[in-house]
């Protein structure tokens, strides 16, 4: 008797510790929330790029993208993430500034000026990450991962001063530009997660981006373009430092 009690007290522990390890997730957690910082350098700064005669410069800026992730696991080696952001930037933008330097005359001179164009825009989106790629974590979605996600934007653009409108005589006669583009962002990047106090999540991943935010509605003719071309370049090669936690 005593035999089969043994036995049998071993039988349970064995079978309870097989079936929690089959729950996925980590120590059968599936859901984590996160606030997740996504960082890209100011291109146009490092390259020395949008310079006119050398007078002003493109200062340099580290553009954010801020996102709150939903991520929930649906295997042991794979988990699906819902995403919402937003973005807000105001863009730094060298242009020719015209003035007539005597009053009397007709003719206007140009010197390089620096100004803002003020670019709001939110994300909506999915990923999907799978890890153990690189190592052979089978316990639970930690370590290093794959992410490939998809993401609906849209970019608002304001220029009170009209600064990206090009080709213009005088700064003064175009003002209060607007432009709405709409599009999509599919994008693959590579991280790794880690769980620290059993609660606590940190998330560092590189990712690169293909971003296409095409006009909609614009008071003037290539405003669009501007907002399309900065969100371009802004979403190639981003870093991303997140934290979380697990809640169930």
């Amino acid at each position: 008797m005593k035999r089969f009690i043994l036995a049998s007290t071993i039988f349970c522990i064995c079978a309870c510790t097989t079936l929690k390890a089959q729950i996925p997730g980590y120590m059968g957690k599936r859901f984590t929330l996160s606030y997740n910082a996504y960082m890209a350098p100011n291109i146009g700064a490092i390259l020395g790029l949008n310079e006119v005669n050398m007078e002003e410069k493109i200062p340099f800026r580290l553009n954010t993208k801020h996102i709150l992730e939903a991520d929930y696991v649906i295997g042991r080696r794979v988990s699906a993430g819902f995403e919402l952001g937003f973005m807000r930037h105001n863009v730094p933008i060298v242009y020719d500034q015209f003035y007539k330097p005597d009053p009397q005359s007709e003719w206007y001179s140009s010197r390089a000026a620096l100004g803002e164009v003020k670019l709001n825009g939110y994300a909506v989106g999915f990923n999907f990450k799978f890890y153990g790629l690189f190592t052979k974590n089978a316990l639970a979605p930690l370590g290093s991962y794959l992410v490939l996600s998809g993401q609906r934007l849209v970019y608002n653009l304001n220029d009170e001063n009209g600064y990206t409108a090009s080709g213009r005589n005088d700064t003064t006669t175009i003002r209060n530009i607007t432009a709405k583009n709409a599009g999509m962002l599919l994008a693959i990047g590579f991280g790794t997660r880690r769980i620290y106090y059993n609660k606590v999540s940190l998330d560092f991943a590189m990712t690169s981006s293909i971003a296409v935010a095409l006009p909609k509605e614009e008071s003037y003719n290539g405003a669009g373009d501007f907002a399309t071309s900065y969100a371009l370049s802004r979403h190639l090669l981003m870093y991303k430092i997140g934290i979380g936690g697990l809640l169930f």
